[in-house]
């Protein structure tokens, strides 16, 4: 009896096998629709360059807006859902009754499945105004993040994966006719559990640990600099690397690094950069004692289907910046 009921279960493992769709047709028909979906961008940007640029981190909504409503639209049953990438690589989404599902159902997957990818690298910190907020974001973009990349690669039972498991969705081969029946292994949940509870207390230790290394001061030196008319953004931070020599010595170089989003394209422009230099030099009290400034200059947009940036980063020591009036 033992004997057939094991035998059964093999059998209908073997069954889902081959209905749901591989990690590599999932990772490839994503990539498809990436490639549309960064075209869709490129010509945005080509044609509002400018204003995507004083948007900032706003620009990312445009191309989330656009993804969600792709992927919304085509996974659902408006057309049997599949997007372009997925009707390549055969496969499509449905239902646990293997059925296409609905358009409200197909853009919640798809909110939950964007929003980790789009909100990740937005300029928010620990203290302040999103002092609170960072627990939900971290929970949202990091473990959002790493637990879909968890589920795609170790959940080879249903492949489902976050937003799947959210909605009760699947990911099969076009051509299957049966619905998926076996149920994720319950240590996949509770990693999962786990990833999300660390990305939800990661901020307090993270935020506890800067107290001791001026981060509050380069936090206000950093808002300091976005108050300029021509910085959209910045950040400064401090640091040291070591440098070995041929004859085995190690140098050690402390230095300071400032990024600042410029809203016009003149990232080479070195009396831009001492400026900014100078207001760091005069606000924080530990930079010279450092060996080193660097000033990176930074142009562009990021849509999040489509980016474009050009970098220049200017070189100074501190008392050089000093006597600059």
């Amino acid at each position: 009896m033992n004997e057939t009921i094991k035998g059964m279960n093999t059998t209908m493992e073997k069954v889902e096998e081959k209905c749901t769709a591989v990690f590599w047709q999932r990772i490839v028909a994503l990539f498809v629709d990436g490639l549309i979906l960064g075209s869709v961008g490129y010509f945005i940007g080509a044609l509002f360059e400018e204003t995507l640029v004083n948007m900032g981190d706003w620009a990312r909504l445009i191309g989330f807006v656009i993804s969600i409503t792709y992927f919304g639209i085509m996974n659902s049953n408006l057309y049997k859902g599949q997007t372009l990438g997925k009707k390549l690589l055969k496969i499509r989404v449905v239902d646990e009754h293997n059925e296409p599902i609905t358009p409200v159902r197909s853009f919640i997957r798809n909110v939950v499945f964007s929003m980790p990818f789009y909100l990740n690298g937005t300029s928010l910190n620990y203290q302040g105004q999103f002092g609170l907020l960072m627990y939900p974001l971290s929970v949202l973009i990091f473990g959002g993040l790493i637990s879909i990349a968890y589920l795609f690669l170790f959940n080879r039972s249903t492949r489902q994966t976050l937003h799947d498991l959210l909605v009760g969705t699947y990911v099969v081969k076009e051509a299957s006719s049966h619905p998926v029946t076996g149920a994720v292994w319950k240590p996949h949940l509770y990693i999962v559990g786990c990833i999300l509870l660390v990305s939800l207390v990661a901020p307090y230790f993270i935020a506890k640990s800067n107290v001791n290394n001026d981060y509050s001061e380069l936090v206000a030196v950093s808002k300091k600099l976005k108050e300029l008319k021509n910085v959209n953004d910045s950040n400064v931070t401090v640091g040291e690397y070591n440098f070995h020599g041929v004859d085995g010595r190690s140098k050690t170089t402390t230095y300071v690094n400032i990024q600042a989003v410029l809203n016009s394209n003149n990232v080479d422009d070195v009396i831009v950069a001492q400026e900014l230099g100078e207001i760091v030099i005069s606000n924080y009290h530990h930079s010279t004692s450092k060996q080193v400034v660097n000033v990176t200059l930074v142009y562009g947009y990021n849509l999040g289907i489509w980016s474009m940036w050009s970098s220049y980063t200017h070189q100074f020591k501190p008392l050089d910046l000093m006597r600059i009036e």
